[in-house]
Formats: structure tokens, C-alpha cells, sequence
């Protein structure tokens, strides 16, 4: 995690480690963005043991660099999302599960194609 905050600190990137309770807030709530406002309901049980890094504000060129950074720094970091006018709207939760999904689909995916070219 360390590793992970100075890299965003050397590139001028604001950064904010969230909680295990956050998952139950949504994502506009947790980047203090207008109109949200903190969650009434009852935090339900949610387990998400990866880290995850969710960028905002950011430009392709930029976020382009950034995980090149990632990369030639050897942090490995599965689980990556970009706020969009839809998932702000999500819990944190809910955008978990949903990179934890689109993660598992790639690696099927890359295995898939592994195997296809093998066979050829």
C-alpha cells in the first residue's frame, strides 16, 4: 500500500485509502462529490479482502502513464476502475463485485485465446 501512495504522490495524484466499511457508501458520496450524501441504511456484510484502485478526474493520456508507472514499478493491481457518470451512483460494493466480474471474464478470456493459438 505504501509502494502504491508514493507512487500516486510522485505523479501529483491525489489519493484516499478507504475503509472496509466505505463499501456500503456510494461512489459520488465518497468523492465528496454534490448532491450525494452519506448512506442511512445499515451497512450490510460485504467482503472484498483485494485492493482496488477507482481514479477519477483523469485523463486518458494521464491514466495511460499512470498504469505504465504501475507496470515498470511491479504493482500489480487487479482490480482498476474509472468513474463514470453511471457508477458514481453505485456502492462501493457494487462497483467491487463488478471489477471483481469483468476481471475474472478477461483471464477467461486471455485463456481462451492462449488455448486457441496452441491449437493452431
Amino acid at each position: 500500500m505504501q509502494r502504491l501512495l508514493a507512487v500516486f504522490a510522485d505523479l501529483k495524484i491525489e489519493a484516499k485509502v478507504l475503509e472496509q466499511a466505505a463499501h456500503n457508501e456510494k461512489i459520488g458520496y465518497l468523492l465528496g462529490l454534490s448532491g450525494f450524501s452519506a448512506s442511512e441504511q445499515s451497512a450490510e456484510s460485504f467482503e472484498f479482502s483485494d485492493g482496488a484502485v477507482v481514479f477519477h478526474n483523469i485523463a486518458s493520456k494521464r491514466l495511460d502513464k499512470v498504469l505504465a508507472r504501475l507496470r515498470q514499478d511491479e504493482l500489480f493491481i487487479p482490480y482498476k476502475a474509472v468513474v463514470t457518470p453511471t457508477n458514481r451512483f453505485w456502492k462501493l460494493s457494487r462497483l467491487c463485485l463488478n471489477m471483481k466480474k469483468e476481471h475474472g471474464a478477461m483471464i477467461e478470456y486471455q485463456k481462451n485465446a492462449q488455448a486457441k493459438g496452441q491449437n493452431e
